[in-house]
Formats: C-alpha cells, structure tokens, sequence
C-alpha cells in the first residue's frame, strides 16, 4: 500500500515480503547471461544474484545493483562483485559508517569498480568514476506529485543508457532527468516516461534545483 502526500508528493510504502522470490538460483541459462550487455541485480534471491553476478563479472559485462538492505549475510560478497553501484543514501550511510554522500562515495569505492553512484533525491546525487573526484548531479526543478518509483526509474534510466554506452556522467544525468520526470506524474509504473520524453525535457533548457 502506498500513501502520498498531496502537499509534497512524497510517499509511504507499507508492505509485506512473505513469499518473495526473487533471482532464480540456475536461471536464466550461462549462455543469455554472457549475451547481455549490462545485468541488473537487487538483493531478492541472494544465490541466483551471486550466479549471475559471477558469471556475469568474469564475460566482462557491467552490473547495476538496486540495492535496498543489507540484511543477508552474503550482501558483502554480492557488493563486491557490483561494479556499477547506485545506492539510496541512507543505505549508503549504514553500509560505510559516513554522513555525507561525497565520503561514502570514497568508502564503496575500490579498483574494480567503474562507478559509485549515492542519490539523495531533491538534493540530486554525487558520484565517482575511474577518473575521479566525487562530481555532483543537480536534481532538477520539477513540480513533483508522486515520488513513488523514482528511485527505480533512476536505476533503469541509467542501466539503459549504459547499455547504449554512455558515459557515466551522461548515465547520471539521463536517470536523475527520468526521476524527476517520473515525480511529476502518479503511479508508479503509470508515470515512468519515455527516453523521447527524456530527450526533450534535458533539451528544453531545465533547471536545477537551488542548492
């Protein structure tokens, strides 16, 4: 059940997970893994995320994780292996100890890594590549109605746009464009739009957000 402010567009989200099932442990077969040219994972089904993960990091091919807890006790071998991590910045403070995005940035960075992604909603997001420093994404200024699923139309927006080889600054900046497109409307399927709808809005001369 989810629960929005009319005033903010901010949500709640009451929910149950009883019977999740998550990433299959032998599915989908090796061979559709390799073919793929990015592999998104979450933490539901911890041993076919592993699976894939693994095969996935040895063919060379990226992973995006959306991740939102840290509960399993092999979460820290699955984020090892996610070399393109984008994470709500509250779970990034409990996983590294830091309060700001920028130094939790630094903490889940290591070599094999290509990005390090911490979103902070209306704040925008702060990210890290192998070229370094920690940049700052504006998010832009929108009259939000509904934020629920933001968070998921950023992972996909930049998933999509990895697969399509863009660079990770333009991965940044396309997803934070299709979040905030996405709170303008209800639902949260409903309201995700489409990447014409994304072009013309970065290409209408946006704003950001005041700092």
């Amino acid at each position: 059940m989810i629960i929005v402010a009319t005033e903010t567009g901010s949500r709640n989200i009451f929910y149950r997970i009883e019977g999740r099932v998550g990433a299959d442990d032998r599915l989908p077969d090796e061979s559709i893994i390799r073919s793929a040219r990015v592999l998104f994972v979450d933490q539901y089904g911890m041993v076919g995320n592993l699976r894939a993960a693994s095969i996935a990091r040895a063919a060379g091919i990226p992973i995006v994780a959306d991740f939102e807890e840290d509960c399993d006790p092999r979460f820290p071998e699955m984020l090892k292996l996610v070399d393109h991590v984008v994470l709500p910045n509250d779970l990034a403070e409990k996983i590294t100890g830091k309060k700001s995005p920028e130094a939790a940035a630094e903490v889940l960075w290591h070599k094999e890594r290509h990005a390090v992604v911490i979103t902070c909603g209306s704040a925008g997001s702060w990210f890290l590549g192998e070229d370094g420093p920690v940049r700052h994404q504006p998010a832009f200024e929108v009259q939000a109605v509904d934020t629920t699923g933001c968070g998921d139309v950023f992972h996909g927006a930049y998933a999509a746009a990895l697969a399509q080889g863009a660079t990770l600054s333009e991965c940044v900046r396309l997803a934070t464009a299709a979040a905030g497109l996405k709170a303008t409307h209800h639902g949260g399927q409903y309201g995700i739009p489409t990447r014409s709808q994304v072009e013309e809005f970065l290409r209408s001369g946006s704003r950001f957000c005041e700092e």
